[in-house]
């Protein structure tokens, strides 16, 4: 038997769900690196900066491995995205008392007032991206938070 005639593969670009999610994702990113490299941040610079923000003002102990989880990246990832903040200026990384195999890591004044800045045109280019969805954006992320 031929491969080619006994197969039930079918394959529709409109309607095909992870295809288009892929599309939609990449098409995303593209924009959101146009607005990120005017900050001089990548997109996952920009979500480790703002995770280490936001964790700071959550709590005095942000470690390496707390702002991987947070993030939800891999922590090998955050550590090398880290030393390039670092070197940056936007993070400090610093000995952690309570555990000396661990950094404590702090957003920076430099790396606040960078975030700020990126921030405000990251919120004006997703809700220009997400606009089409808006009225139904919380229930759009609700389902993406499912898939994951």
């Amino acid at each position: 038997m031929h491969p080619e005639k006994n197969t039930d593969f079918t394959f529709h670009p409109d309607t095909d769900t992870g295809l288009l999610l892929w599309q939609a994702s990449n098409k995303w990113q593209r924009t959101l690196k146009k607005v990120l490299d005017k900050h001089n941040l990548t997109h996952v610079q920009y979500i480790i900066l703002a995770s280490a923000r936001k964790l700071n003002a959550m709590q005095k102990n942000t470690t390496q491995m707390s702002l991987a989880t947070f993030a939800g990246i891999d922590k090998m990832m955050a550590s090398k995205v880290l030393r390039t903040l670092e070197r940056k200026k936007l993070i400090k990384r610093m000995e952690n008392e309570k555990d000396v195999r661990s950094m404590k890591i702090e957003i920076t004044s430099f790396g606040k007032v960078s975030l700020s800045r990126a921030a405000v045109e990251v919120k004006k280019s997703d809700s220009l991206f997400f606009s089409k969805v808006s009225k139904k954006q919380k229930g759009f992320t609700k389902k993406l938070k499912s898939l994951l």
